[in-house]
């Protein structure tokens, strides 16, 4: 395959994990560049620009941007902090993409920041010991729709193994149960907003995946504003449909009887082995049809 067709297929929105990737990688190198430039001319640097996209703790300054509850996510200032994220999304999204979707892997890192950022501003604005007495503080990072992204992948496949330097093969379900007790220790040693963000974002993923084996839907929202840019795309082809002259009711009827056998097929090997037996395609058909009867 060209690189041009492979560029235009990443962004046609097929590889959502690559989109993420190269959206954080792009936003660090902007943000690097303005503050170099920033500098030069003697005007402060990057803390001007984490001001305007990075996520306040103080409500007013919430209030007069509220895009930050987004943008703070894509947003790096330290080359080891995002080479760290960065890592971690490849090596986990891939896991979790292969298990669900392309659009739930999406849906699960934007739930983890919208999570990790409403717990960063609650907790540090309702715990006194928490609240900073030198101004408000900026969340920025993509931490919490990692996590959230790791979480979730553990829950659809535990076993995985996970080769660790000086720890050796460990099961990924182990890996984030422990990054998440070592951010809940880590919260009295600083960067504390921080880590409760990074909380919050890893029980986004665990409510995320926890409903969607009940068949409810946390990220639908998500998935549907996703499909918009592809709606507007298309809006105004011709799209041909041959249909048959007389229709009838039957035809509907059997499509039913087939879906519902699928299901049924799918719910008794949940009960006989449990959820993570099923194979990519029965968790897609799953999602697919938990998706379509809550939309009737």
């Amino acid at each position: 395959m060209r690189v041009r067709d492979e560029i235009r297929i990443t962004f046609s929105g097929k590889d959502h994990l690559l989109v993420l990737l190269i959206i954080n990688l792009s936003v660090f190198l902007v943000y690097s560049l303005s503050n170099l430039a920033l500098f030069l001319v003697g005007n402060g640097g990057g803390r001007q620009i984490i001001e305007y996209v990075g996520m306040p703790s103080h409500f007013d300054l919430l209030l007069s941007r509220p895009w930050t509850v987004v943008t703070y996510m894509f947003v790096h200032f330290d080359f080891f902090h995002v080479l760290f994220n960065l890592l971690v999304l490849f090596w986990t999204g891939r896991i979790l993409s292969d298990q669900v979707s392309q659009k739930k892997l999406t849906a699960t890192y934007l739930l983890g920041g919208l999570f990790g950022g409403t717990a960063f501003f609650l907790i540090t604005n309702l715990i006194p010991a928490l609240q900073s007495t030198a101004g408000p503080t900026y969340l920025i990072g993509a931490s919490a729709g990692v996590l959230s992204i790791m979480v979730a992948a553990a829950m659809v496949a535990p076993e995985h193994p996970v080769h660790l330097l000086l720890f050796g093969e460990i099961k990924l379900k182990y890996v984030a149960i422990g990054l998440v007790v070592l951010y809940l220790i880590s919260i009295p040693n600083g960067n504390s907003g921080g880590h409760i963000a990074h909380l919050g974002g890893a029980l986004a993923g665990y409510t995320y995946i926890k409903l969607l084996r009940s068949g409810v839907n946390m990220g639908g929202w998500i998935e549907y504003l996703l499909e918009i840019p592809k709606n507007i795309s298309t809006k105004g082809k011709i799209k041909v449909v041959h249909s048959s002259k007389h229709p009838t009711r039957n035809s509907s009827k059997s499509h039913n009887k087939d879906q519902q056998a699928v299901i049924d097929s799918i719910l008794d090997k949940i009960s006989r082995s449990g959820y993570d037996s099923l194979t990519k395609s029965e968790r897609e058909t799953l999602f697919k049809m938990s998706d379509e009867n809550r939309n009737k």
